[in-house]
Protein backbone atom coordinates (compact mmCIF):
# COMPACT_ATOMS: atom_id res chain seq x y z
CA UNK A 1 0.00 0.00 0.00
CA UNK A 2 1.40 3.13 -1.02
CA UNK A 3 -1.46 5.14 0.49
CA UNK A 4 0.79 8.44 1.39
CA UNK A 5 2.64 8.15 -1.32
CA UNK A 6 0.47 8.02 -4.25
CA UNK A 7 0.14 11.14 -6.09
CA UNK A 8 -1.99 10.09 -9.75
CA UNK A 9 -3.49 13.34 -10.85
CA UNK A 10 -6.93 13.54 -13.10
CA UNK A 11 -7.75 14.81 -16.33
CA UNK A 12 -10.07 17.22 -15.57
CA UNK A 13 -9.15 18.43 -12.20
CA UNK A 14 -6.32 18.42 -9.71
CA UNK A 15 -5.47 15.35 -6.92
CA UNK A 16 -3.23 15.76 -4.29
CA UNK A 17 -1.42 13.66 -1.57
CA UNK A 18 -3.53 13.10 1.12
CA UNK A 19 -1.81 12.82 4.67
CA UNK A 20 -5.15 10.43 5.87
CA UNK A 21 -7.35 8.39 4.19
CA UNK A 22 -10.70 7.77 4.34
CA UNK A 23 -12.95 7.16 1.16
CA UNK A 24 -17.27 6.33 0.38
CA UNK A 25 -19.13 5.80 -2.59
CA UNK A 26 -18.65 8.40 -5.32
CA UNK A 27 -21.44 10.82 -6.11
CA UNK A 28 -22.44 11.34 -9.93
CA UNK A 29 -22.58 14.97 -11.02
CA UNK A 30 -22.75 16.86 -13.86
CA UNK A 31 -20.14 15.34 -16.38
CA UNK A 32 -17.09 18.08 -17.42
CA UNK A 33 -17.63 17.99 -21.73
CA UNK A 34 -15.60 19.06 -23.33
CA UNK A 35 -16.45 22.73 -24.24
CA UNK A 36 -16.28 22.96 -20.26
CA UNK A 37 -13.63 24.56 -18.73
CA UNK A 38 -10.95 23.01 -16.69
CA UNK A 39 -8.82 25.45 -14.83
CA UNK A 40 -5.67 25.02 -12.85
CA UNK A 41 -3.61 26.91 -10.11
CA UNK A 42 -0.05 26.18 -10.56
CA UNK A 43 1.28 28.53 -7.97
CA UNK A 44 4.10 29.68 -10.35
CA UNK A 45 5.27 31.46 -13.37
CA UNK A 46 2.71 29.03 -15.98
CA UNK A 47 4.72 29.82 -19.31
CA UNK A 48 7.42 27.38 -17.58
CA UNK A 49 5.00 24.26 -18.90
CA UNK A 50 6.02 25.50 -22.61
CA UNK A 51 9.68 26.27 -21.93
CA UNK A 52 12.09 24.80 -24.08
CA UNK A 53 9.10 24.00 -26.78
CA UNK A 54 9.09 25.75 -30.47
CA UNK A 55 6.40 27.51 -30.72
CA UNK A 56 4.71 28.96 -33.70
CA UNK A 57 3.14 32.71 -33.83
CA UNK A 58 2.75 33.17 -37.28
CA UNK A 59 -0.62 32.98 -37.98
CA UNK A 60 -2.68 29.98 -40.56
CA UNK A 61 -5.78 32.26 -40.58
CA UNK A 62 -6.16 33.58 -44.04
CA UNK A 63 -9.35 35.71 -45.04
CA UNK A 64 -10.30 33.98 -47.87
CA UNK A 65 -10.07 30.72 -45.97
CA UNK A 66 -11.82 31.18 -42.60
CA UNK A 67 -15.09 29.29 -44.31
CA UNK A 68 -13.11 26.33 -43.64
CA UNK A 69 -13.36 27.02 -39.48
CA UNK A 70 -17.45 27.81 -39.21
CA UNK A 71 -19.54 24.67 -38.38
CA UNK A 72 -17.18 24.05 -35.24
CA UNK A 73 -17.25 23.41 -31.69
CA UNK A 74 -15.12 24.22 -28.75
CA UNK A 75 -12.92 20.87 -28.42
CA UNK A 76 -10.90 21.94 -25.46
CA UNK A 77 -10.52 24.75 -22.85
CA UNK A 78 -7.51 24.50 -20.47
CA UNK A 79 -6.18 27.18 -17.74
CA UNK A 80 -3.51 26.98 -15.95
CA UNK A 81 -3.22 30.03 -13.35
CA UNK A 82 -0.38 31.71 -11.40
CA UNK A 83 -2.13 31.72 -7.96
CA UNK A 84 -5.06 29.87 -6.43
CA UNK A 85 -8.10 31.22 -4.69
CA UNK A 86 -9.30 27.68 -3.90
CA UNK A 87 -8.50 25.99 -0.13
CA UNK A 88 -7.21 22.96 0.23
CA UNK A 89 -9.07 19.39 0.06
CA UNK A 90 -8.87 17.56 3.71
CA UNK A 91 -9.69 14.34 2.89
CA UNK A 92 -10.36 11.43 0.18
CA UNK A 93 -13.82 12.12 0.41
CA UNK A 94 -13.37 15.73 -0.65
CA UNK A 95 -10.47 14.84 -3.68
CA UNK A 96 -12.99 11.57 -5.21
CA UNK A 97 -16.25 13.76 -5.14
CA UNK A 98 -14.15 16.61 -6.70
CA UNK A 99 -12.79 14.27 -9.51
CA UNK A 100 -15.33 11.87 -9.99
CA UNK A 101 -16.17 11.41 -13.83
CA UNK A 102 -19.16 9.36 -13.33
CA UNK A 103 -22.58 11.01 -14.69
CA UNK A 104 -26.02 10.50 -15.77
CA UNK A 105 -26.24 9.73 -19.46
CA UNK A 106 -28.55 12.41 -20.08
CA UNK A 107 -25.85 14.88 -18.49
CA UNK A 108 -23.38 13.74 -20.88
CA UNK A 109 -25.37 13.86 -23.87
CA UNK A 110 -26.16 17.43 -23.12
CA UNK A 111 -22.07 18.26 -22.25
CA UNK A 112 -22.14 16.87 -25.78
CA UNK A 113 -24.17 19.53 -27.92
CA UNK A 114 -22.46 21.12 -30.25
CA UNK A 115 -22.16 24.65 -31.21
CA UNK A 116 -21.36 26.21 -34.66
CA UNK A 117 -18.49 28.52 -34.09
CA UNK A 118 -17.61 30.84 -37.44
CA UNK A 119 -15.80 34.03 -37.62
CA UNK A 120 -17.74 37.51 -38.38
CA UNK A 121 -16.17 40.49 -39.11
CA UNK A 122 -17.13 43.17 -36.28
CA UNK A 123 -15.75 46.11 -37.92
CA UNK A 124 -13.31 47.00 -40.79
CA UNK A 125 -9.84 44.64 -40.02
CA UNK A 126 -11.27 43.28 -37.22
CA UNK A 127 -12.88 39.63 -36.85
CA UNK A 128 -14.49 37.85 -33.91
CA UNK A 129 -14.95 33.59 -33.67
CA UNK A 130 -17.66 33.11 -31.34
CA UNK A 131 -21.02 30.88 -31.55
CA UNK A 132 -23.54 33.41 -30.77
CA UNK A 133 -24.24 32.02 -27.19
CA UNK A 134 -24.13 34.16 -24.32
CA UNK A 135 -21.27 33.82 -21.78
CA UNK A 136 -20.03 31.74 -24.34
CA UNK A 137 -15.85 31.85 -25.52
CA UNK A 138 -15.40 34.75 -27.89
CA UNK A 139 -11.50 35.47 -29.59
CA UNK A 140 -10.85 38.50 -30.96
CA UNK A 141 -8.50 38.64 -33.69
CA UNK A 142 -7.22 41.86 -36.28
CA UNK A 143 -6.67 41.14 -39.64
CA UNK A 144 -2.90 42.35 -41.72
CA UNK A 145 -2.17 41.38 -44.96
CA UNK A 146 -4.98 39.13 -45.26
CA UNK A 147 -4.01 36.90 -42.54
CA UNK A 148 -6.16 37.16 -38.98
CA UNK A 149 -4.00 37.33 -35.41
CA UNK A 150 -5.19 36.97 -32.32
CA UNK A 151 -6.04 39.91 -29.99
CA UNK A 152 -8.15 39.75 -27.52
CA UNK A 153 -10.11 37.11 -25.14
CA UNK A 154 -13.70 37.92 -24.32
CA UNK A 155 -12.27 41.87 -24.85
CA UNK A 156 -9.30 41.05 -22.74
CA UNK A 157 -6.00 41.61 -24.60
CA UNK A 158 -3.94 38.57 -24.95
CA UNK A 159 -0.22 37.52 -25.99
CA UNK A 160 -0.23 34.62 -28.58
CA UNK A 161 1.89 31.80 -27.75
CA UNK A 162 1.33 29.09 -30.32
CA UNK A 163 -1.14 28.83 -33.61
CA UNK A 164 -1.61 24.85 -34.05
CA UNK A 165 -3.71 23.47 -37.34
CA UNK A 166 -4.56 19.43 -37.73
CA UNK A 167 -2.95 18.07 -40.19
CA UNK A 168 -6.18 17.34 -42.01
CA UNK A 169 -7.47 20.65 -41.42
CA UNK A 170 -10.41 19.00 -38.93
CA UNK A 171 -8.97 21.05 -35.37
CA UNK A 172 -7.32 24.26 -34.33
CA UNK A 173 -6.13 25.49 -31.81
CA UNK A 174 -4.46 28.89 -30.01
CA UNK A 175 -2.19 29.34 -26.83
CA UNK A 176 -1.98 32.49 -25.00
CA UNK A 177 -1.45 34.30 -22.00
CA UNK A 178 -3.27 36.55 -20.24
CA UNK A 179 -2.57 38.60 -16.94
CA UNK A 180 -5.97 38.29 -14.29
CA UNK A 181 -7.00 40.70 -11.79
CA UNK A 182 -6.55 38.43 -8.28
CA UNK A 183 -5.26 34.81 -10.17
CA UNK A 184 -2.20 36.51 -11.79
CA UNK A 185 -1.03 35.01 -15.44
CA UNK A 186 -2.45 32.52 -17.10
CA UNK A 187 -1.73 30.64 -19.65
CA UNK A 188 -4.91 29.28 -21.70
CA UNK A 189 -5.34 27.05 -24.87
CA UNK A 190 -8.26 26.84 -26.68
CA UNK A 191 -9.02 24.05 -29.52
CA UNK A 192 -11.87 23.70 -31.73
CA UNK A 193 -13.09 20.68 -34.24
CA UNK A 194 -15.08 20.33 -37.07
CA UNK A 195 -18.86 18.89 -37.06
CA UNK A 196 -18.65 17.59 -40.00
CA UNK A 197 -18.66 13.69 -38.86
CA UNK A 198 -21.31 13.55 -36.44
CA UNK A 199 -21.30 10.40 -34.67
CA UNK A 200 -23.41 8.43 -31.77
CA UNK A 201 -22.51 8.21 -28.26
CA UNK A 202 -21.95 4.79 -27.63
CA UNK A 203 -22.38 3.60 -23.88
CA UNK A 204 -19.76 0.88 -22.22
CA UNK A 205 -22.71 -2.26 -20.99
CA UNK A 206 -20.09 -2.78 -18.17
CA UNK A 207 -20.43 0.36 -16.90
CA UNK A 208 -16.35 0.87 -16.92
CA UNK A 209 -15.39 4.15 -15.59
CA UNK A 210 -13.99 6.60 -18.72
CA UNK A 211 -13.04 10.21 -19.04
CA UNK A 212 -16.95 11.21 -19.71
CA UNK A 213 -18.63 8.53 -17.58
CA UNK A 214 -19.59 5.66 -19.12
CA UNK A 215 -19.30 7.11 -22.66
CA UNK A 216 -17.04 6.06 -25.07
CA UNK A 217 -14.66 8.71 -26.21
CA UNK A 218 -11.63 6.96 -27.99
CA UNK A 219 -8.60 7.53 -30.55
CA UNK A 220 -9.80 6.94 -33.89
CA UNK A 221 -6.83 8.16 -35.83
CA UNK A 222 -3.31 6.19 -34.61
CA UNK A 223 -2.02 6.82 -31.44
CA UNK A 224 1.25 8.41 -31.84
CA UNK A 225 2.78 9.47 -28.01
CA UNK A 226 6.29 10.65 -28.03
CA UNK A 227 8.36 11.84 -24.47
CA UNK A 228 9.46 15.46 -25.36
CA UNK A 229 12.68 16.38 -24.34
CA UNK A 230 15.72 15.89 -22.44
CA UNK A 231 15.87 12.74 -19.89
CA UNK A 232 18.21 11.35 -17.60
CA UNK A 233 18.81 7.25 -18.75
CA UNK A 234 17.04 6.16 -15.29
CA UNK A 235 14.52 8.56 -16.84
CA UNK A 236 14.03 6.91 -19.95
CA UNK A 237 13.90 3.58 -18.45
CA UNK A 238 10.98 4.54 -16.22
CA UNK A 239 9.01 6.34 -18.96
CA UNK A 240 9.37 3.30 -21.49
CA UNK A 241 8.33 0.27 -18.38
CA UNK A 242 5.24 2.68 -17.90
CA UNK A 243 4.26 2.45 -21.19
CA UNK A 244 5.25 -0.98 -21.65
CA UNK A 245 2.83 -1.89 -18.64
CA UNK A 246 -0.38 -0.98 -20.87
CA UNK A 247 0.52 -3.56 -23.11
CA UNK A 248 0.94 -6.49 -20.70
CA UNK A 249 -2.66 -7.63 -21.00
CA UNK A 250 -3.15 -11.37 -20.53
CA UNK A 251 -6.27 -11.26 -22.84
CA UNK A 252 -4.50 -10.67 -25.74
CA UNK A 253 -3.93 -13.92 -26.98
CA UNK A 254 -7.55 -14.26 -27.48
CA UNK A 255 -7.77 -11.56 -29.51
CA UNK A 256 -7.09 -11.27 -33.48
CA UNK A 257 -6.95 -7.03 -33.95
CA UNK A 258 -5.37 -4.48 -32.09
CA UNK A 259 -5.07 -1.12 -31.24
CA UNK A 260 -1.37 0.22 -31.99
CA UNK A 261 0.15 3.01 -29.24
CA UNK A 262 3.12 4.12 -31.77
CA UNK A 263 6.26 5.58 -28.89
CA UNK A 264 9.01 7.20 -29.23
CA UNK A 265 11.87 9.81 -27.76
CA UNK A 266 12.31 13.35 -29.25
CA UNK A 267 13.73 16.43 -27.78
CA UNK A 268 12.13 18.61 -30.32
CA UNK A 269 8.51 19.16 -29.58
CA UNK A 270 5.32 21.69 -30.04
CA UNK A 271 3.75 23.25 -26.72
CA UNK A 272 0.95 20.82 -24.88
CA UNK A 273 -1.65 22.86 -26.95
CA UNK A 274 0.13 21.43 -30.45
CA UNK A 275 -2.44 18.97 -32.08
CA UNK A 276 -0.37 17.29 -34.36
CA UNK A 277 2.05 16.32 -31.28
CA UNK A 278 1.11 14.04 -28.11
CA UNK A 279 3.86 14.04 -25.74
CA UNK A 280 5.07 13.25 -22.23
CA UNK A 281 6.31 16.05 -20.68
CA UNK A 282 8.56 15.70 -17.31
CA UNK A 283 8.36 19.30 -15.74
CA UNK A 284 11.55 20.27 -13.96
CA UNK A 285 12.01 23.29 -11.83
CA UNK A 286 8.79 23.76 -11.05
CA UNK A 287 6.24 22.31 -8.46
CA UNK A 288 2.33 22.65 -8.54
CA UNK A 289 1.62 22.84 -5.15
CA UNK A 290 -1.35 24.14 -3.36
CA UNK A 291 0.56 23.35 0.21
CA UNK A 292 3.44 21.54 1.52
CA UNK A 293 1.25 18.57 1.68
CA UNK A 294 -0.83 18.90 -0.91
CA UNK A 295 0.57 19.28 -4.65
CA UNK A 296 0.01 17.99 -8.34
CA UNK A 297 2.30 15.12 -8.92
CA UNK A 298 0.84 14.90 -12.87
CA UNK A 299 -2.28 15.43 -15.20
CA UNK A 300 -3.10 15.11 -18.58
CA UNK A 301 -4.51 18.15 -21.26
CA UNK A 302 -7.07 16.12 -23.93
CA UNK A 303 -8.87 17.72 -26.99
CA UNK A 304 -12.33 15.98 -27.53
CA UNK A 305 -14.24 16.33 -31.02
CA UNK A 306 -17.78 16.50 -29.43
CA UNK A 307 -19.59 15.17 -33.09
CA UNK A 308 -17.15 12.21 -33.52
CA UNK A 309 -16.99 11.03 -30.34
CA UNK A 310 -13.15 11.32 -30.38
CA UNK A 311 -9.69 12.64 -29.38
CA UNK A 312 -8.29 15.32 -31.36
CA UNK A 313 -5.15 15.64 -29.03
CA UNK A 314 -3.66 14.22 -25.08
CA UNK A 315 -0.47 15.57 -23.83
CA UNK A 316 0.70 14.29 -20.01
CA UNK A 317 2.14 16.43 -17.72
CA UNK A 318 4.73 15.01 -14.69
CA UNK A 319 6.14 16.95 -12.08
CA UNK A 320 9.19 15.62 -11.08
CA UNK A 321 10.64 17.85 -8.65
CA UNK A 322 8.10 16.35 -5.77
CA UNK A 323 10.17 13.65 -4.19
CA UNK A 324 7.54 10.57 -3.91
CA UNK A 325 7.23 11.41 -7.89
CA UNK A 326 10.81 11.54 -8.59
CA UNK A 327 11.56 8.35 -6.45
CA UNK A 328 9.14 6.67 -9.01
CA UNK A 329 10.80 7.10 -11.77
CA UNK A 330 14.32 5.84 -10.30
CA UNK A 331 12.42 2.73 -8.96
CA UNK A 332 10.87 1.45 -12.36
CA UNK A 333 7.94 2.57 -13.65
CA UNK A 334 5.84 5.53 -12.52
CA UNK A 335 2.15 5.15 -11.39
CA UNK A 336 1.68 8.64 -11.80
CA UNK A 337 2.47 8.14 -15.56
CA UNK A 338 0.77 4.85 -15.77
CA UNK A 339 -2.24 6.35 -14.28
CA UNK A 340 -1.97 9.35 -17.03
CA UNK A 341 -1.42 7.64 -19.69
CA UNK A 342 -4.23 5.91 -18.70
CA UNK A 343 -6.72 9.17 -19.29
CA UNK A 344 -4.75 9.86 -22.52
CA UNK A 345 -6.26 6.45 -23.52
CA UNK A 346 -9.44 7.33 -22.32
CA UNK A 347 -9.95 6.02 -19.17
CA UNK A 348 -11.57 8.55 -16.27
CA UNK A 349 -11.50 7.69 -12.54
CA UNK A 350 -12.45 4.50 -10.59
CA UNK A 351 -14.01 5.10 -7.27
CA UNK A 352 -16.55 3.61 -7.44
CA UNK A 353 -16.75 1.54 -3.22
CA UNK A 354 -18.75 -1.63 -2.77
CA UNK A 355 -21.58 -1.49 1.09
CA UNK A 356 -17.88 -2.39 2.88
CA UNK A 357 -16.31 0.83 1.64
CA UNK A 358 -13.97 -1.31 -0.41
CA UNK A 359 -13.26 -0.83 -3.95
CA UNK A 360 -15.61 -2.10 -6.02
CA UNK A 361 -13.30 -2.47 -9.32
CA UNK A 362 -9.49 -2.13 -8.06
CA UNK A 363 -7.73 0.24 -10.50
CA UNK A 364 -5.14 2.21 -11.23
CA UNK A 365 -7.29 4.92 -11.93
CA UNK A 366 -8.57 5.03 -8.38
CA UNK A 367 -6.91 7.23 -5.84
CA UNK A 368 -7.43 5.66 -2.57
CA UNK A 369 -7.57 2.15 -3.41
CA UNK A 370 -3.40 1.37 -3.19
CA UNK A 371 -3.36 0.27 -6.18
CA UNK A 372 -0.36 0.68 -7.80
CA UNK A 373 0.02 -1.23 -10.91
CA UNK A 374 -2.63 -1.78 -13.64
CA UNK A 375 -5.46 -4.24 -13.10
CA UNK A 376 -7.54 -6.32 -14.90
CA UNK A 377 -10.27 -4.31 -14.55
CA UNK A 378 -8.12 -1.35 -16.34
CA UNK A 379 -6.95 -3.68 -19.21
CA UNK A 380 -10.77 -5.01 -19.08
CA UNK A 381 -11.72 -0.97 -19.80
CA UNK A 382 -9.44 -0.59 -22.53
CA UNK A 383 -10.45 -3.64 -24.43
CA UNK A 384 -14.15 -2.16 -23.73
CA UNK A 385 -13.13 1.01 -25.16
CA UNK A 386 -11.38 0.14 -28.37
CA UNK A 387 -12.37 -3.95 -28.79
CA UNK A 388 -8.91 -5.44 -28.77
CA UNK A 389 -6.10 -4.86 -26.51
CA UNK A 390 -3.28 -2.48 -26.88
CA UNK A 391 -0.47 -3.40 -29.20
CA UNK A 392 3.38 -1.71 -29.82
CA UNK A 393 3.49 -0.21 -33.09
CA UNK A 394 6.73 0.57 -34.54
CA UNK A 395 8.69 3.73 -33.11
CA UNK A 396 7.48 6.96 -35.07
Amino acid sequence: MHLNKIALIPTLLSLFILPACGSKKSKKRDVAGPTAKVEYFVHGNPTILIQGSTQNKTSFLKVEELDRYKNFTLSGFTAFVERSPKDTPKNWDDVEDENSTESEEDAIRKAFELNDFQFVETQAGKWSYQDGQADSVELGFVEKDGVLNLATFKNFPVQIQHYSLKDDGTAFSVLFTIPTQSEGLALVSLSFASNADVQPLVFAPENYSYLFGSAKVSWKQPMKLQACGKFSPFEQASIEASIKAWFQDKEVANFTSSQPLAFSFTETYAPFSDLNQQCIHLVRNFKAESSDDFYIAGLAVPSVNAASKSFVDSDVFVFVDHFEVRSELIAGDSETLIHEIGHYLGLGHEFRKDENEQALHPSIMGYSQGISSISEWDFAAVRGLYGAPLQPAPEL
